[in-house]
């Protein structure tokens, strides 16, 4: 008491049955152990990782700094997001990609007064105004279209504007311009 293993070589632990048992008293708080060539890991008795070759499965959540990787981090969960508290990935903090995204379905800026900003200068933006409209800005701002180009106001006025003042409209009239 205590003992000390202290080799120049190296140290062996041989159990025939594959088990080594870590103990503090009669408590086990974790064991290693051969499974047909595969190392298990156990934290008390609960799988916590096993080693099948160079590859490890990891039971339960991993809490660490930094992760870097020189292959892919991918995930294999198909649950959709609908917050930002939910879905196969998430970040409690912002997101940079150096590299194209690609989104299979849809891209939600869920808060109130989001912008999305486009360019090296955020030169084009469509910034949310807070309740059910938008801004679009750009300079300049061009509408091209091979097919129709459709201006749709509910109320049936569309008015031109060159900053805050008015230089013409198009009102809808009982279906009359």
């Amino acid at each position: 008491n205590p003992l000390t293993l202290d080799s120049a070589g190296a140290i062996i632990l041989d159990a025939d049955n594959g088990n080594i048992f870590f103990k503090d008293d009669t408590t086990t708080f974790g064991s290693v152990t051969n499974s047909s060539g595969n190392l298990i890991i156990k934290s008390g008795t609960t799988v916590a990782a096993t080693f099948s070759g160079a590859n490890v499965t990891l039971a339960g959540t991993v809490g660490c700094g930094a992760i870097t990787s020189s292959g892919i981090i991918k995930t294999d969960d198909a649950t959709d997001a609908t917050s930002t508290t939910d879905g196969s990935l998430q970040t409690d903090g912002g997101l940079s990609v150096a590299k194209d995204g690609i989104f299979g379905n849809d891209l939600k800026l869920l808060s109130d007064s989001s912008v999305l900003s486009l360019g090296a200068g955020s030169d084009f933006s469509i910034t949310h105004d807070g309740t059910t409209g938008a801004t679009i800005a750009g300079n300049p701002l061009t509408l091209d279209s091979a097919g129709a180009i459709i201006l749709d106001a509910d109320n049936g006025n569309i008015f031109f504007k060159d900053d805050t003042t008015t230089f013409g409209s198009v009102t809808n009239s009982s279906g009359n311009l």
